[in-house]
């Protein structure tokens, strides 16, 4: 019974080690994919002054995940636009589908909805590019230390796991 007990202490630990791994892998993804959006939404805006009731609805079809349910939010509530402002309806949809994101990036992001269809064109391709900066800012040390995070939690993980089956046994 015991070695029963210890075993599944081992198996719990590493679960947790490779649950780490993959909440650190969805953030990249997740900053890889707003990225990218961020880079069509400045391009659309800039060569083309395409408005934000088209612009919307193209970065939710044609992103990768999160950036996509972002946008779908956001497009879903546009509807609502005189009655709510731009401002509310990005901070909301970037509360509902933007959770894995850290505080630094999110308010990159929530900084950026304040400046879209409030100031001269130039401006908000200006605000684009700063959120876009920040966020692959964060994505190139997040990745740089994603080998060593990983190895870390593994690591980690197994040495629990190992010493509580030491001691259950």
């Amino acid at each position: 019974m015991k070695l029963a007990g210890a075993l599944l202490a081992l198996f719990g630990s590493l679960l947790a080690g490779r649950q780490y791994a993959s909440g650190r892998r969805r953030e990249l993804a997740g900053l890889d994919s707003l990225c990218a959006a961020l880079t069509v939404m400045e391009s659309e805006l800039s060569l083309r002054a395409s408005p934000l009731t088209v612009l919307i609805p193209l970065l939710a079809r044609e992103s990768g995940e999160p950036a996509a349910a972002f946008f779908s939010l956001l497009a879903d509530g546009m509807g609502a636009l005189g009655e709510r402002s731009f401002r509310e309806l990005w901070q909301e949809s970037a509360f509902r589908s933007l959770s894995a994101l850290r505080e630094p990036e999110l308010r990159a992001v929530l900084d950026l909805g304040t400046a879209l269809g409030r100031y001269a064109l130039e401006q908000q391709t200006e605000a684009i590019r700063h959120c876009r900066s920040l966020l692959a800012s964060r994505k190139e040390v997040a990745g740089s230390r994603l080998g060593d995070d990983l190895r870390l939690s593994w690591g980690l993980s197994a040495s629990l796991g190992i010493l509580l089956w030491l001691l259950c046994s």
